[in-house]
Parts: structure tokens; C-alpha cells; sequence
């Protein structure tokens, strides 16, 4: 399994259930970059791994001057090196082993320290809206993913396999199957086509532009008191506004572009 970085599409969406913090950040225009381990999926960023055998070749690329650190003096240990300046069995098995080890270590880093926020390709999808919207009372915010903000993005990939990685090409070339790791899910999360932008430090909020943010989506069950709300702290920006509805003789949803229109008391100056 080897991470091959893809374009993600021009729009991508972010579920967010209705409260204080949705409007706060939708006012702020923030990017929360949350902990993976407050993630809904307890297995997120901690996916198992296989090792594949450590070959005699690989132990050759690695005494071609490319190690150093705590490999140094490696050629002139017998343990490791024999006379003829091959590589032993005991630098094979000492190398599967250390690259395992410093392998879990840097998932571990990851799973703690990393921040990631998520989004996905369908403003229209019904577990989408009941997991991640609210029970189809919060929103979706569609954002433009040509903005600086998430000018790195990454896709999640699907499967019920355990990723396989290659502890000579991660000593070596700091291997792109790490980020496999970090972009890895069960199968049985392939409705959401994820994307993630994933961040050094965790618990940030970074600011978005104004232009970034295209459109903001109500969800189906939102109350007039919320859509108004929604409505003023969009007020006087670019963002489109539509409305989730289930669309004429279908059981899917679709969605209706709508004008919010302040109110107006009478006699008021506005």
C-alpha cells in the first residue's frame, strides 16, 4: 500500500451540529483542528500494521552510507557486517525490530499530538446530515478548496485490509505509507468521502477568508429562530445560503437555494 496525494475537488464540505460554537467559529471564520482521539471512531489514527519481511537487499541500501544517528559503527560490527561487508541475519532481525518500534512511536506522536479537521465531498447525504449534522439540525459549510487554508489536503482510503509498510523504506526515506496510517479507515465509513487537512499541532483554530467559505447549507429540521440566526452572522458576506429538503418523488436529499432576508420592524431605520 503506498500514499499517492490526489487534487481534492473544488468543493469541499464540513457537517457541524447547531450551537454557540458553530456560530461562534462561523462568525470568526475558524478552522477548529481537533485531537484524533476525540474522534467518534476509536480506531482512527491507531489502525494496526503488517510488516513485510526484511530482505537482505533492503539490509544492503541501508550500509550504502544512507543510516546514521544511532546506526553509526554499524560497518565495523561483525554482528552486523561480516567480513566480506555483507549484511548478517542479526542486522535483519535488528532492523525489523527497530523499525517496528520507531514505526508505533511515530503513530503514537501522531495520534496525540496531531491536529486534523475533516470534510467531505456530498453537502446531500443522509447519514452525513443524522451523524454529523445534528440530526439534520445543523449545517454544512462548503468551502472552496483552491483558498491557502486547505491548500493541503489529503483523502481518506477505504478498506477492511491492514495496511503493509516496508521498516527499510520508512528508516530510509521517511516513508509516505506513515501517512497512509494517518489516512485509513474500515470500510464501513465509505459514505462520508473524507478528506482531512492535518495540522503539527493540535487544538488550534486557524482563520479562513471570507472568500473561502462559498456556501453554508441548513439542515432540513432547523427552526426558523436558528435559520435567522444563521442568517445575521452571514449577513453582508459573499456566502451562498440553501436549504436541505427531500427532493419530489425521491428519498434523497437535495438542496434549494434561499435569500435571507433581515426583519424588519416597523418603523425601524434599517
Amino acid at each position: 500500500m503506498t500514499y499517492v496525494p490526489e487534487k481534492p475537488p473544488a468543493r469541499l464540505y464540513k457537517y457541524q451540529p447547531f450551537s454557540e460554537r458553530t456560530l461562534t467559529a462561523l462568525k470568526s471564520r475558524t478552522l477548529y483542528f481537533a485531537r484524533p482521539s476525540s474522534f467518534n471512531d476509536p480506531y482512527d489514527f491507531s489502525v494496526p500494521v503488517r510488516v513485510a519481511d526484511i530482505s537482505m537487499d533492503d539490509c544492503i541500501q541501508l550500509l550504502k552510507g544512507k543510516i546514521g544517528g544511532s546506526w553509526d559503527g554499524v560497518h565495523g560490527d561483525r554482528r552486523y557486517v561480516d567480513e566480506d561487508g555483507k549484511p548478517t541475519e542479526f542486522l535483519r532481525q535488528t532492523v525489523k525490530n527497530s523499525g517496528i518500534d520507531a514505526f508505533r512511536a511515530k503513530l503514537r506522536e501522531s495520534y496525540l499530538n496531531r491536529g486534523v479537521t475533516c470534510f467531505s465531498e456530498a453537502p446531500d447525504d443522509t447519514l452525513l446530515w443524522s451523524h454529523y449534522g445534528g440530526g439534520h439540525r445543523g449545517i454544512s459549510l462548503e468551502f472552496d478548496t483552491s483558498r491557502p487554508v486547505l491548500s493541503r489536503l489529503h483523502k481518506v482510503r477505504y478498506t477492511d485490509e491492514i495496511p503493509m509498510f516496508n521498516v527499510v523504506d520508512e528508516l530510509l526515506n521517511d516513508s509516505p505509507l506513515f501517512m497512509c496510517m494517518l489516512l485509513t479507515k474500515a470500510a464501513c465509513w465509505s459514505y462520508e468521502r473524507e478528506w482531512r487537512a492535518i495540522h503539527i499541532e493540535a487544538e488550534k483554530e486557524y482563520c479562513y477568508g471570507v472568500d473561502a467559505l462559498t456556501g453554508v447549507y441548513l439542515g432540513a429540521r432547523l427552526t426558523d429562530a436558528e435559520v435567522d440566526l444563521i442568517g445575521h452572522v452571514l449577513h453582508g458576506f459573499p456566502t451562498k445560503l440553501y436549504k436541505m429538503r427531500r427532493g419530489n418523488g425521491s428519498l434523497r436529499l437535495e438542496a434549494i437555494e434561499v435569500q435571507y432576508t433581515p426583519y424588519k420592524a416597523p418603523g425601524s431605520a434599517l
